[in-house]
Protein backbone atom coordinates (compact mmCIF):
# COMPACT_ATOMS: atom_id res chain seq x y z
CA UNK A 1 0.00 0.00 0.00
CA UNK A 2 1.68 4.02 -0.86
CA UNK A 3 2.44 5.80 1.53
CA UNK A 4 0.69 9.72 2.50
CA UNK A 5 3.76 11.93 1.79
CA UNK A 6 4.77 13.57 5.28
CA UNK A 7 5.32 17.73 5.07
CA UNK A 8 5.97 20.68 7.43
CA UNK A 9 2.25 20.44 8.93
CA UNK A 10 2.38 16.69 9.49
CA UNK A 11 5.65 17.22 11.49
CA UNK A 12 3.81 19.25 13.70
CA UNK A 13 0.36 16.97 13.86
CA UNK A 14 2.71 13.95 15.04
CA UNK A 15 4.28 16.67 17.79
CA UNK A 16 1.05 16.60 19.10
CA UNK A 17 0.56 12.87 18.41
CA UNK A 18 3.66 11.45 19.69
CA UNK A 19 3.16 13.99 22.75
CA UNK A 20 -0.02 12.33 23.62
CA UNK A 21 1.94 8.61 23.18
CA UNK A 22 4.63 10.10 25.36
CA UNK A 23 1.69 10.76 27.80
CA UNK A 24 0.19 7.76 27.59
CA UNK A 25 3.44 5.72 27.81
CA UNK A 26 4.15 7.63 31.36
CA UNK A 27 0.86 5.00 32.12
CA UNK A 28 0.89 2.13 30.14
CA UNK A 29 -0.66 0.77 32.76
CA UNK A 30 -3.69 2.53 33.49
CA UNK A 31 -4.56 3.03 29.85
CA UNK A 32 -4.90 -0.57 28.95
CA UNK A 33 -8.15 -1.10 30.32
CA UNK A 34 -9.24 2.85 28.86
CA UNK A 35 -10.59 3.57 25.55
CA UNK A 36 -8.76 3.69 22.80
CA UNK A 37 -5.75 5.77 22.50
CA UNK A 38 -5.54 6.65 18.94
CA UNK A 39 -8.92 8.27 18.59
CA UNK A 40 -7.78 10.72 21.42
CA UNK A 41 -4.96 11.75 19.17
CA UNK A 42 -7.56 11.94 16.65
CA UNK A 43 -9.57 14.21 18.29
CA UNK A 44 -6.87 16.62 19.26
CA UNK A 45 -5.79 16.37 15.62
CA UNK A 46 -9.47 17.53 14.54
CA UNK A 47 -9.41 19.76 17.41
CA UNK A 48 -6.16 21.41 16.01
CA UNK A 49 -7.64 21.41 12.72
CA UNK A 50 -10.75 22.91 13.67
CA UNK A 51 -8.28 25.60 15.48
CA UNK A 52 -6.43 26.58 12.55
CA UNK A 53 -9.06 26.86 10.58
CA UNK A 54 -11.14 29.60 12.69
CA UNK A 55 -7.82 31.20 12.89
CA UNK A 56 -7.13 31.31 9.43
CA UNK A 57 -10.62 32.70 9.10
CA UNK A 58 -9.74 35.39 11.57
CA UNK A 59 -6.80 36.32 9.76
CA UNK A 60 -8.72 36.28 6.56
CA UNK A 61 -11.28 38.99 8.17
CA UNK A 62 -8.76 41.05 9.24
CA UNK A 63 -6.70 40.83 6.15
CA UNK A 64 -9.55 41.91 4.35
CA UNK A 65 -10.46 44.88 6.20
CA UNK A 66 -6.69 46.12 5.77
CA UNK A 67 -6.87 45.43 2.31
CA UNK A 68 -10.10 47.45 2.12
CA UNK A 69 -8.31 50.20 4.03
CA UNK A 70 -5.62 49.91 1.01
CA UNK A 71 -8.46 50.09 -1.46
CA UNK A 72 -9.74 53.14 0.08
CA UNK A 73 -6.83 54.61 0.87
CA UNK A 74 -5.24 54.39 -1.95
CA UNK A 75 -8.59 55.64 -4.05
CA UNK A 76 -8.67 58.91 -1.63
CA UNK A 77 -4.84 59.50 -2.03
CA UNK A 78 -5.04 59.33 -5.59
CA UNK A 79 -7.90 61.70 -5.78
CA UNK A 80 -6.59 63.94 -3.09
CA UNK A 81 -3.24 63.90 -5.04
CA UNK A 82 -4.94 64.70 -8.76
CA UNK A 83 -7.00 67.48 -7.07
CA UNK A 84 -4.04 68.93 -5.67
CA UNK A 85 -1.36 68.79 -8.48
CA UNK A 86 -4.70 70.66 -10.47
CA UNK A 87 -5.11 73.22 -7.68
CA UNK A 88 -1.49 74.09 -7.51
CA UNK A 89 -0.87 75.90 -10.98
CA UNK A 90 -4.48 77.47 -10.49
CA UNK A 91 -3.43 78.70 -6.82
CA UNK A 92 0.04 80.48 -8.93
CA UNK A 93 -2.36 82.08 -11.66
CA UNK A 94 -4.46 83.40 -9.35
CA UNK A 95 -1.85 85.26 -7.09
CA UNK A 96 0.27 86.21 -10.11
CA UNK A 97 -3.29 87.45 -11.25
CA UNK A 98 -3.93 89.60 -8.16
CA UNK A 99 -0.49 90.76 -7.53
CA UNK A 100 -0.43 92.32 -10.98
CA UNK A 101 -4.39 94.04 -10.48
CA UNK A 102 -2.72 95.13 -7.01
CA UNK A 103 0.10 97.01 -8.59
CA UNK A 104 -1.98 98.00 -11.07
CA UNK A 105 -4.55 99.69 -8.64
CA UNK A 106 -1.17 101.29 -6.08
CA UNK A 107 -0.37 103.02 -9.53
CA UNK A 108 -4.11 104.11 -10.32
CA UNK A 109 -4.78 104.95 -6.75
CA UNK A 110 -1.18 107.50 -6.91
CA UNK A 111 -2.12 109.03 -10.04
CA UNK A 112 -5.64 109.93 -9.03
CA UNK A 113 -4.62 111.42 -6.09
CA UNK A 114 -2.14 113.37 -8.02
CA UNK A 115 -5.13 114.42 -10.36
CA UNK A 116 -7.23 115.38 -7.31
CA UNK A 117 -4.71 117.89 -6.64
CA UNK A 118 -3.77 119.41 -10.08
CA UNK A 119 -7.68 119.90 -9.85
CA UNK A 120 -8.04 121.18 -6.78
CA UNK A 121 -4.82 123.72 -7.58
CA UNK A 122 -6.58 124.51 -11.21
CA UNK A 123 -9.74 125.75 -8.94
CA UNK A 124 -8.43 127.60 -6.79
CA UNK A 125 -6.39 129.56 -9.82
CA UNK A 126 -9.36 129.65 -11.71
CA UNK A 127 -11.61 130.80 -8.98
CA UNK A 128 -9.09 133.57 -8.03
CA UNK A 129 -8.84 134.65 -11.90
CA UNK A 130 -12.74 134.81 -12.41
CA UNK A 131 -12.92 136.66 -9.06
CA UNK A 132 -10.43 139.01 -10.49
CA UNK A 133 -12.29 139.39 -13.47
CA UNK A 134 -15.81 139.91 -11.99
CA UNK A 135 -14.03 142.70 -9.75
CA UNK A 136 -13.16 144.52 -13.05
CA UNK A 137 -16.11 143.69 -14.67
CA UNK A 138 -18.48 144.96 -11.86
CA UNK A 139 -16.04 148.01 -11.37
CA UNK A 140 -16.73 148.99 -14.87
CA UNK A 141 -20.15 148.64 -14.93
CA UNK A 142 -20.46 151.06 -11.81
CA UNK A 143 -18.38 153.30 -13.78
CA UNK A 144 -20.82 153.34 -16.56
CA UNK A 145 -23.34 153.70 -14.56
CA UNK A 146 -21.93 156.73 -12.67
CA UNK A 147 -21.25 158.27 -16.33
CA UNK A 148 -24.59 157.61 -17.92
CA UNK A 149 -25.92 159.30 -14.48
CA UNK A 150 -23.99 162.49 -15.44
CA UNK A 151 -24.96 162.92 -18.48
CA UNK A 152 -28.23 162.53 -17.77
CA UNK A 153 -28.51 165.36 -15.39
CA UNK A 154 -26.32 167.23 -17.91
CA UNK A 155 -28.51 166.35 -20.89
CA UNK A 156 -31.82 167.32 -18.40
CA UNK A 157 -30.17 170.78 -18.01
CA UNK A 158 -29.36 171.54 -21.26
CA UNK A 159 -33.38 170.55 -22.13
CA UNK A 160 -34.79 172.94 -19.35
CA UNK A 161 -32.22 175.87 -20.26
CA UNK A 162 -30.50 175.62 -16.76
CA UNK A 163 -27.01 175.41 -17.81
CA UNK A 164 -25.88 177.31 -15.14
CA UNK A 165 -27.10 175.50 -12.53
CA UNK A 166 -25.57 172.05 -14.22
CA UNK A 167 -22.20 173.85 -14.27
CA UNK A 168 -22.35 174.64 -10.39
CA UNK A 169 -23.07 170.50 -9.49
CA UNK A 170 -20.53 167.91 -9.54
CA UNK A 171 -21.23 166.18 -12.64
CA UNK A 172 -19.14 169.17 -14.21
CA UNK A 173 -16.19 167.17 -13.07
CA UNK A 174 -17.32 163.69 -14.27
CA UNK A 175 -18.29 165.11 -17.61
CA UNK A 176 -14.49 166.64 -18.06
CA UNK A 177 -13.05 162.96 -16.74
CA UNK A 178 -15.50 161.25 -18.99
CA UNK A 179 -13.97 163.29 -22.12
CA UNK A 180 -10.86 163.10 -21.52
CA UNK A 181 -11.36 158.96 -21.12
CA UNK A 182 -13.53 158.41 -23.92
CA UNK A 183 -12.88 157.95 -27.62
CA UNK A 184 -13.91 161.21 -29.61
CA UNK A 185 -12.97 163.50 -31.72
CA UNK A 186 -11.18 166.32 -31.19
CA UNK A 187 -13.59 168.98 -31.85
CA UNK A 188 -16.02 167.21 -30.10
CA UNK A 189 -13.87 167.27 -26.90
CA UNK A 190 -12.99 170.67 -27.32
CA UNK A 191 -16.46 171.79 -27.50
CA UNK A 192 -17.20 169.80 -24.07
CA UNK A 193 -14.51 171.44 -22.37
CA UNK A 194 -15.75 174.66 -24.00
CA UNK A 195 -19.40 173.75 -22.10
CA UNK A 196 -18.05 172.97 -18.75
CA UNK A 197 -15.46 175.68 -18.57
CA UNK A 198 -17.17 178.40 -16.77
CA UNK A 199 -14.28 181.05 -17.18
CA UNK A 200 -15.13 182.52 -20.29
CA UNK A 201 -14.44 185.86 -21.45
CA UNK A 202 -16.95 187.84 -23.71
CA UNK A 203 -15.24 187.61 -26.81
CA UNK A 204 -14.57 183.26 -26.55
CA UNK A 205 -16.78 181.70 -28.36
CA UNK A 206 -19.54 179.85 -26.58
CA UNK A 207 -20.93 176.92 -28.49
CA UNK A 208 -24.80 176.35 -29.05
CA UNK A 209 -26.46 174.55 -26.54
CA UNK A 210 -27.92 172.35 -29.63
CA UNK A 211 -24.32 171.33 -30.37
CA UNK A 212 -23.64 170.03 -27.00
CA UNK A 213 -27.08 168.11 -26.32
CA UNK A 214 -26.14 166.23 -29.37
CA UNK A 215 -22.67 165.49 -28.27
CA UNK A 216 -23.92 164.46 -24.57
CA UNK A 217 -26.64 161.82 -26.39
CA UNK A 218 -24.36 160.06 -29.15
CA UNK A 219 -21.92 159.73 -25.42
CA UNK A 220 -25.31 158.71 -23.54
CA UNK A 221 -25.48 155.90 -26.32
CA UNK A 222 -22.00 154.92 -26.48
CA UNK A 223 -21.92 154.10 -22.24
CA UNK A 224 -25.04 152.61 -22.31
CA UNK A 225 -24.31 150.42 -25.22
CA UNK A 226 -20.98 149.58 -23.33
CA UNK A 227 -23.10 149.11 -20.22
CA UNK A 228 -25.09 146.43 -22.06
CA UNK A 229 -22.08 144.80 -23.38
CA UNK A 230 -20.10 144.96 -19.84
CA UNK A 231 -23.06 143.59 -18.23
CA UNK A 232 -23.26 140.10 -20.70
CA UNK A 233 -19.80 139.84 -20.48
CA UNK A 234 -20.24 139.65 -16.13
CA UNK A 235 -22.81 137.08 -16.88
CA UNK A 236 -21.25 135.38 -19.24
CA UNK A 237 -18.14 135.49 -17.03
CA UNK A 238 -20.51 134.16 -13.98
CA UNK A 239 -21.76 131.36 -15.88
CA UNK A 240 -18.41 130.02 -17.05
CA UNK A 241 -16.93 130.63 -13.29
CA UNK A 242 -19.96 128.47 -11.92
CA UNK A 243 -19.49 126.06 -14.88
CA UNK A 244 -16.28 125.43 -14.09
CA UNK A 245 -16.34 125.23 -10.64
CA UNK A 246 -18.60 122.82 -10.71
CA UNK A 247 -16.81 120.51 -13.42
CA UNK A 248 -13.69 120.75 -11.42
CA UNK A 249 -15.85 120.06 -7.59
CA UNK A 250 -17.39 116.89 -9.28
CA UNK A 251 -13.77 115.92 -10.96
CA UNK A 252 -11.87 116.35 -7.47
CA UNK A 253 -15.30 114.08 -5.95
CA UNK A 254 -15.29 111.91 -8.43
CA UNK A 255 -11.41 111.15 -8.10
CA UNK A 256 -12.07 110.97 -4.36
CA UNK A 257 -14.55 108.53 -5.16
CA UNK A 258 -12.30 106.54 -7.40
CA UNK A 259 -9.67 106.97 -4.58
CA UNK A 260 -11.66 105.28 -1.93
CA UNK A 261 -12.55 102.48 -3.55
CA UNK A 262 -9.23 101.39 -5.23
CA UNK A 263 -8.10 101.92 -2.18
CA UNK A 264 -10.71 99.02 -0.46
CA UNK A 265 -9.86 96.83 -3.43
CA UNK A 266 -6.12 97.55 -2.63
CA UNK A 267 -6.98 96.35 0.96
CA UNK A 268 -9.19 93.68 -0.17
CA UNK A 269 -6.51 91.99 -2.94
CA UNK A 270 -3.50 91.96 -0.01
CA UNK A 271 -5.68 89.73 1.63
CA UNK A 272 -6.87 87.79 -0.99
CA UNK A 273 -3.25 87.27 -1.56
CA UNK A 274 -1.84 85.84 1.86
CA UNK A 275 -5.12 83.63 1.65
CA UNK A 276 -3.86 82.20 -1.45
CA UNK A 277 -0.10 81.82 -0.77
CA UNK A 278 -1.66 80.35 2.78
CA UNK A 279 -4.04 78.14 0.69
CA UNK A 280 -0.92 77.54 -2.44
CA UNK A 281 1.43 76.78 0.73
CA UNK A 282 -0.85 74.20 2.70
CA UNK A 283 -1.58 72.38 -0.60
CA UNK A 284 2.00 72.02 -1.36
CA UNK A 285 2.87 70.82 1.73
CA UNK A 286 -0.12 68.24 2.04
CA UNK A 287 0.46 66.87 -1.82
CA UNK A 288 4.33 65.82 -0.28
CA UNK A 289 3.03 64.34 2.77
CA UNK A 290 0.46 62.89 0.55
CA UNK A 291 3.08 61.28 -1.86
CA UNK A 292 4.66 60.03 0.55
CA UNK A 293 2.01 58.50 2.66
CA UNK A 294 0.77 56.94 -0.95
CA UNK A 295 4.13 55.69 -1.29
CA UNK A 296 4.60 53.99 2.15
CA UNK A 297 0.91 52.50 2.08
CA UNK A 298 2.11 50.81 -1.32
CA UNK A 299 4.71 49.26 0.15
CA UNK A 300 2.94 48.10 3.41
CA UNK A 301 0.01 47.08 1.39
CA UNK A 302 2.42 44.75 -0.66
CA UNK A 303 4.52 43.65 2.28
CA UNK A 304 1.08 42.97 3.55
CA UNK A 305 0.02 40.89 0.31
CA UNK A 306 3.13 38.77 0.40
CA UNK A 307 2.97 38.15 4.18
CA UNK A 308 -0.77 37.05 3.70
CA UNK A 309 0.32 34.79 1.03
CA UNK A 310 3.03 33.07 2.70
CA UNK A 311 0.68 32.69 5.81
CA UNK A 312 -1.73 31.42 3.83
CA UNK A 313 0.34 28.71 2.31
CA UNK A 314 1.70 27.47 5.05
CA UNK A 315 -1.53 27.14 7.01
CA UNK A 316 -2.82 25.41 3.86
CA UNK A 317 0.28 22.98 4.61
CA UNK A 318 -0.73 22.34 7.98
CA UNK A 319 -4.22 21.81 7.31
CA UNK A 320 -3.10 19.21 4.46
CA UNK A 321 -0.48 17.98 6.69
CA UNK A 322 -3.48 17.17 9.64
CA UNK A 323 -5.54 15.63 7.04
CA UNK A 324 -2.96 13.53 6.00
CA UNK A 325 -1.83 12.45 9.76
CA UNK A 326 -5.86 12.14 10.81
CA UNK A 327 -6.22 9.87 7.59
CA UNK A 328 -2.82 7.95 8.51
CA UNK A 329 -3.98 7.32 12.28
CA UNK A 330 -6.95 6.28 10.64
CA UNK A 331 -5.65 3.96 8.55
CA UNK A 332 -6.67 -0.13 10.15
CA UNK A 333 -2.63 -1.21 9.72
CA UNK A 334 -1.94 1.99 11.97
CA UNK A 335 -4.46 1.26 14.50
CA UNK A 336 -3.56 -2.19 14.41
CA UNK A 337 0.21 -1.35 14.56
CA UNK A 338 0.19 0.90 17.75
CA UNK A 339 -2.08 -1.04 19.79
CA UNK A 340 0.96 -3.98 19.57
CA UNK A 341 3.12 -0.66 20.62
CA UNK A 342 1.11 0.09 23.40
CA UNK A 343 2.16 -1.81 25.83
CA UNK A 344 5.73 -1.79 25.27
CA UNK A 345 7.02 0.36 27.60
CA UNK A 346 7.73 3.45 25.81
CA UNK A 347 9.53 5.39 23.12
CA UNK A 348 12.61 5.28 25.28
CA UNK A 349 13.67 1.96 24.85
CA UNK A 350 13.63 1.80 20.75
CA UNK A 351 17.23 2.93 20.48
CA UNK A 352 18.34 0.69 22.81
CA UNK A 353 16.85 -2.59 21.30
CA UNK A 354 18.12 -0.95 17.71
CA UNK A 355 21.66 -0.55 19.41
CA UNK A 356 22.04 -4.24 20.28
CA UNK A 357 21.01 -5.95 17.25
CA UNK A 358 16.75 -6.27 18.50
CA UNK A 359 14.34 -7.43 15.93
CA UNK A 360 12.49 -4.45 14.64
CA UNK A 361 9.34 -4.24 16.33
CA UNK A 362 6.03 -3.30 13.59
CA UNK A 363 6.17 0.48 15.63
CA UNK A 364 9.67 1.34 14.21
CA UNK A 365 8.12 1.87 10.88
CA UNK A 366 5.76 4.68 12.52
CA UNK A 367 8.61 6.19 14.90
CA UNK A 368 10.83 6.23 11.57
CA UNK A 369 8.18 8.12 9.83
CA UNK A 370 7.96 10.35 12.69
CA UNK A 371 12.01 11.08 12.98
CA UNK A 372 11.75 11.88 9.61
CA UNK A 373 8.95 14.69 9.50
CA UNK A 374 10.95 15.99 12.40
CA UNK A 375 13.64 16.24 9.89
CA UNK A 376 12.20 17.68 7.29
CA UNK A 377 10.40 20.23 9.95
CA UNK A 378 13.79 20.99 11.47
CA UNK A 379 15.19 21.25 7.70
CA UNK A 380 13.00 23.44 6.57
CA UNK A 381 13.00 26.04 9.70
CA UNK A 382 10.22 25.23 11.56
CA UNK A 383 12.32 24.77 15.42
CA UNK A 384 9.95 24.76 18.80
CA UNK A 385 10.28 23.59 21.97
CA UNK A 386 7.90 20.92 21.51
CA UNK A 387 9.47 20.03 18.48
CA UNK A 388 13.09 19.08 20.12
CA UNK A 389 11.50 17.59 23.38
CA UNK A 390 9.96 15.05 20.53
CA UNK A 391 13.10 14.51 18.63
CA UNK A 392 14.90 14.37 22.03
CA UNK A 393 12.54 11.60 23.39
CA UNK A 394 12.88 9.28 19.86
CA UNK A 395 16.75 9.92 20.21
CA UNK A 396 16.46 8.69 23.70
CA UNK A 397 17.29 11.58 25.32
CA UNK A 398 15.63 13.71 28.39
CA UNK A 399 14.11 16.81 28.50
Amino acid sequence: MKQPQFTIGTARCLLVFFAAVLVMNAGAARTLNSANPIRRVVTMLQMMQNKVEKEGEKEKKIFNKFMCYCDKSHDSLVQSIGAAETKLPQLDSSIKESQAELDRLKRDVEQAKADRKDAAESLAVAQSLSEKELARLNKEIEQYRSNIKALEKAIAALEKGRVSAFLQTSAVGQLRLLTVNLDMSTSDRDLISSFLSTDKSEDEYKPEPSEILGILKQMMDEMQDGLEKTIAEEKNETEEAAAMTKAKREQIAALGKQIEAKSARVGELGVDIVNLQGDYDDTAKSLEEDKKFFENLNKACELKKKQWNERTQIRREEVKAITQTIKVLNDDDTLTLFKKTLPSPNFLQLSHRKRHGHRRAPGDTAREKAMNALQEGAQRGHHNSRMQAISMALRNKRT
